[in-house]
């Protein structure tokens, strides 16, 4: 009993050290962020948005509620508050989705190269991800960059995930920039049965027949 009670007295003098108030905030965000589920699932976006919004203000920069968020308020085209939404989703504990998002919500507003600095700070903090790799490559083809789309379209194509996206950009670019190349060799060398991929490679050989 003694050893027990130390113990159960240990763990309080840690949780209060810890400061105890971050913990419990964190717990009511997420009884927050799951009740915002109920009533999404039920079509009831604005009961929902009231609860995201309680859970941000327990959680700040909480991934979840920001980013269904910023979701909500595209939709609604408040664009300013699904920037801030998608910033503020990103600003701790990022996941692949809420930084690619963050992106294209840049690339859908027309704003080629803040999507790069976005994206280019998106790998940085995840070096791996092939769809980063892949949607920075297209914003790069967006501002006529040819060589550091084709470089990170490259290093796309080598996922699995993201192969048939990055080699259906590839071909777009090269229809767009009129880059001489020769199609179908291109389309063999890529060996894809992708019908998007087949299409633009289609597009680059009336290019150049």
């Amino acid at each position: 009993f003694t050893f027990r009670f130390a113990g159960i007295i240990a763990s309080l003098a840690f949780l209060f050290y810890s400061n105890w108030r971050d913990f419990v905030s964190h717990g009511v965000a997420g009884f927050y962020n799951y009740a915002a589920d109920m009533y999404l699932a039920q079509g009831n976006e604005a009961f929902a948005q009231s609860f995201l919004e309680q859970s941000r203000a327990r959680s700040f920069r909480n991934n979840r509620a920001n980013y269904i968020l910023a979701s909500l308020k595209f939709s609604r085209l408040d664009f300013q508050g699904a920037e801030r939404n998608f910033q503020l989703s990103n600003g701790l504990r990022p996941t692949e989705y809420s930084l690619v998002n963050e992106g294209n919500f840049h690339l859908m507003m027309g704003r080629y190269f803040d999507a790069i600095a976005v994206l280019r700070k998106a790998e940085q903090r995840m070096s791996n991800s092939a769809a980063i790799k892949n949607n920075l490559g297209y914003a790069y083809a967006k501002v006529h960059a040819i060589d550091s789309a084709t470089y990170y379209l490259s290093q796309a194509r080598e996922s699995g995930v993201s192969e048939k996206s990055a080699e259906t950009n590839f071909f777009a670019m090269a229809a767009a920039e009129i880059i001489p190349i020769d199609a179908d060799s291109v389309l063999h060398l890529f060996g894809s049965e992708s019908d998007a991929v087949a299409s633009n490679s289609l597009a680059g050989a009336l290019l150049f027949p």
